[in-house]
């Protein structure tokens, strides 16, 4: 998703269907990454956000980092 090339601008539904497509296709890493990108661009981060990455990772000291940058955003 590299904004210079693409006149497509993501919204959150957008991302939440990325995130979900790497997730099926076991691209986790792929799956974080467009999560990071969210912030980056500025689209807010939900509950279905948190639960739609949320739903395939292991890591729990990675789901409660992800969990507090998603809570600080939408406080």
């Amino acid at each position: 998703m590299n904004e210079e090339k693409s006149p497509l601008k993501p919204d959150q539904k957008m991302f939440h269907m990325m995130i979900y497509m790497h997730k099926k296709a076991r691209n986790y890493e792929k799956a974080r990454k467009v999560f990071a990108l969210m912030a980056e661009r500025g689209v807010q981060q939900s509950t279905v956000t948190y639960n739609n990455l949320m739903s395939f990772e292991t890591n729990y000291k990675e789901v409660s980092k992800m969990y507090d940058q998603v809570k600080l955003r939408n406080f």
